[in-house]
């Protein structure tokens, strides 16, 4: 029997390896076995940092995460539906489930779940890399669960599936297996890259909302551009859109706009992801990736927007040309089409707009103008029209200046 108390020694804190030995005597005074399962136990092997710990209850993960939620002065987030919790002390949190086993009443649907041993919920994992438990009882802390040969693979440096049907059962597993090759520096090993080509058109069966769930895992990667590649390989994207595609310009792009963004932002990543489609696949894969209101918008605005970048190529454009052709825009759009052009006079037009133009306004405003006895709407937002021009393309630059271009403008001049 293979123990891995060594290993995990070394890859928790000890702060995280007091509470894992304490979810365990707790446990064992309740007579449940409980296990560490999944990514902890692979990166554990891998002596990679090992901060987010899942745990397998065998018995009711609801009753045990209540009780330590007590005797370790923390907090219990229970979902009795679904046999799940979530235990947390201090600034850790622990994952806690019931063992259970799954079943699939057809391609891409949620799985039935039943109660169970370890065994049967490590058979219901992805991966064999991820289809590991070790022991964390009092009596066999370390002990190492491994029907699937997850271990081997570690070795072998593979990514695995655990049966043929794996793909059909869920096809998110396809993104799944692309991230871990590429975060491990593993290889999707060749049966199961078959099998990934065989089953690639499982992904129809998926709804928007998870496939724009897995989009955004790779898009947190830091190995986007070569995630991107590889699912572009596959036939991944293709399968979202016919004409999406990676020549390696948008997996760059994506990593250089995570580089640049402060807080993460998927609508930039999304109007880059669809920056190269026409109009229409746009919408369509929009429509796909179940990606609607504000965000929607933005994304579709920014094929309006980057229409206009033939008209501010032209020499000797006025700054309130520049301004006029970009008002109508938001800021968001043409943030995005700032990242993805490359540099050319029509990008620093685009950034002098969000930097300074946009920000110029007029000393004079309607107030003032009605003052002067300028009282019809229409008149007024014409005039501060022309006013804004003026004062964009430095016509005007002091309150004396703004009065004497209004008093011409009053009297029907031309400004």
């Amino acid at each position: 029997m293979v123990n891995i108390t060594h290993q995990t020694e070394k890859s928790l804190t000890p702060n995280l390896l007091a509470l894992i030995k304490d979810i365990g005597q707790l446990a064992a005074s309740l007579q449940y076995n409980v296990y560490m399962v999944g990514g902890s136990v692979r990166d554990i092997l891998l002596n990679r940092p090992t901060v987010d710990i899942d745990i397998v209850v065998e018995g009711d993960a609801i009753v045990l995460t209540r009780s330590l939620s007590k005797s370790l002065i923390g907090q219990a987030k229970t979902h009795p539906r679904f046999g799940t919790a979530k235990l947390s002390t201090g600034n850790m949190n622990v994952d806690m489930v019931s063992a259970r086993s799954e079943t699939y009443e057809k391609p891409g649907a949620l799985p039935t779940i039943k109660p169970g041993l370890v065994k049967d919920d490590l058979a219901r994992r992805d991966f064999t890399i991820n289809a590991m438990a070790a022991s964390i009882a009092p009596d066999s802390f370390g002990e190492l669960v491994d029907c699937h040969n997850g271990l081997i693979d570690i070795k072998s440096g593979v990514i695995r599936i655990l049966h043929p049907n794996s793909f059909t059962d869920d096809a998110t597993r396809i993104f799944r297996a692309i991230r871990y090759e590429q975060r491990l520096g593993f290889k999707i090993e060749p049966d199961t890259e078959a099998l990934i080509k065989r089953d690639i058109a499982m992904i129809d069966t998926i709804s928007g909302d998870r496939l724009r769930h897995e989009l955004e895992l790779i898009f947190n990667e830091e190995l986007t551009s070569t995630m991107l590649k590889r699912a572009g390989d596959l036939g991944v994207l293709r399968q979202l859109h016919p004409s999406l595609k990676d020549n390696g310009w948008l997996g760059a792009k994506l990593n250089e706009a995570c580089k640049q963004e402060t807080d993460y932002n998927p609508t930039m990543l999304f109007s880059l992801l669809t920056y190269n489609l026409k109009e229409e696949e746009c919408k369509d894969t929009l429509k796909r990736l179940n990606i609607a209101g504000k965000n929607g918008q933005i994304i579709k605005e920014v094929q309006k927007a980057k229409k206009e970048l033939g008209a501010l190529s032209v020499p000797n454009l006025s700054f309130s040309r520049i301004y006029r052709t970009l008002e109508n825009f938001s800021n968001e759009a043409i943030g995005a089409i700032i990242m993805a052009e490359e540099p050319s006079i029509a990008r620093q037009r685009l950034e002098l707009y969000i930097e300074k133009l946009q920000k110029i306004r007029p000393i004079f405003d309607g107030n003032d103008l009605k003052k002067m006895g300028i009282t019809t709407g229409r008149k007024i937002g014409s005039i501060l029209k022309q006013l804004l021009n003026a004062k964009l393309d430095q016509k005007v630059r002091t309150k004396s200046d703004e009065q004497k271009l209004v008093k011409s403008l009053v009297r029907g001049d031309k400004p």
